[in-house]
């Protein structure tokens, strides 16, 4: 009996625990054995974030030497993008003329960092730097030519890699040089044929082989900047000249000087080289040197093409409204600069003796070739 009731007192405990332990968990209700999900925790909504930009971190100056005319308007797009494009972090200050640097000291200005961007006609630096003699005076020489081969010759022949080497050497990188609208003669003596130049007084501007060529029919050459021809004009000092095409010679002011604006060109492709300071161009992320060439060819292109239009509605107006004529330069005219300019390239390519300029010139004479020249 003693260890029958112990029996029963152990069975007894264990179901008082087993009720405890039941009453804990109960069974679910038929709903509740339904398949329940863990609740999906909200995403958390990510703003996101530009990245810091250091405005102002290159500050730099810009000089464009046109006063007026679809260049210097490119030029400020060019430096207005380039503000916004890398959120001010490229601060561009804006000049216009030459208050910085005058045309002669454009290579060295740029080199040492005096300004840090600017466009120049590369006649006036070609005493500096020989092999642009080419690409001040070469286009020129070829009244039919366009500005598609001269792109072609810059781009296409590696000319472009020999002159940035010698840019380079100056401190100078060029990301774009761009061909445009030639450069048309004006004058106050009508000029037709090769005798119409004995005499004439050339405001001369550096264009070499083609100056040389008018001074070996007669005329006379006097030395000016941009500056210096509406003055010239209209004291006598000259009796023709040349600068641009036709819209930005109206809106320099010299139809107000000159009776007679000579077509075709006397200079047929005329030049501009974008040039940039090489210690900043270096400074630059890989991102930021694209932009800039970017935007080079677009401030090129922009002046080749919006040119065209602004030329042909300017040479228009100045006819109507100023009373100026355009006679036109004989087929023999032409051919005969051609040959005078052909032969003084051929005798400087003699005696030139820096080396990038003679290998610039053999390229060039290649292509001229290839060309049917």
């Amino acid at each position: 009996m003693k260890m029958k009731g112990w029996l029963l007192a152990i069975v007894a405990v264990m179901v008082v625990v087993a009720m405890v332990f039941g009453c804990a968990a109960p069974a679910p209700t038929a709903e509740e054995e339904e398949e329940i999900t863990p609740a999906e925790e909200e995403e958390e909504e990510v703003t996101p974030t530009e990245p810091e930009v250091e405005k102002g971190k290159w500050k730099i100056k810009m000089q464009e030497y046109h006063e007026a005319g679809p260049c210097l308007d490119g030029a400020r797009v060019f430096a207005e993008r380039l503000n916004i494009l890398t959120r001010g972090e490229i601060e561009v200050e804006f000049f216009v003329g030459v208050p910085l640097a005058g045309y002669g000291e454009y290579l060295s200005a740029v080199g040492q960092g005096i300004f840090q961007i600017g466009t120049m006609w590369p006649g006036f630096t070609a005493a500096q730097m020989p092999i642009l003699e080419i690409t001040s005076g070469a286009p020129g020489i070829l009244y039919k030519s366009t500005p598609e081969e001269w792109w072609a010759f810059v781009y296409t022949t590696g000319f472009e890699e020999l002159v940035n080497q010698e840019y380079h050497s100056f401190n100078v990188h060029m990301p774009y040089s761009y061909a445009h609208l030639g450069a048309i003669l004006m004058s106050n003596i009508e000029v037709t044929e090769a005798e119409d130049f004995e005499g004439l007084q050339f405001g001369a501007i550096g264009i070499i082989f083609l100056e040389e060529a008018l001074a070996q029919m007669g005329a006379g050459m006097v030395p000016v900047g941009g500056g210096d021809i509406y003055t010239g004009f209209a004291t006598g000092l000259i009796d023709a000249s040349l600068w641009s095409h036709a819209a930005t010679d109206y809106k320099m002011g010299w139809h107000e000087v000159s009776k007679y604006w000579h077509y075709p060109p006397l200079l047929p492709q005329n030049v501009e080289d974008i040039m940039v300071n090489l210690d900043f161009w270096n400074s630059l992320p890989p991102e930021y040197q694209g932009l800039i060439e970017l935007l080079s060819v677009e401030w090129g292109n922009a002046y080749t093409y919006r040119g065209y239009y602004e030329a042909v509605v300017a040479q228009q107006l100045v006819v109507d409204e100023y009373g100026v004529e355009t006679p036109t330069f004989s087929d023999e005219l032409n051919v005969r600069l051609t040959e005078l300019s052909m032969a003084n390239i051929l005798d400087a390519l003699a005696t030139e003796t820096n080396a990038a300029a003679i290998a610039g010139w053999n390229l060039y004479l290649d292509f001229l070739e290839e060309m049917g020249y």
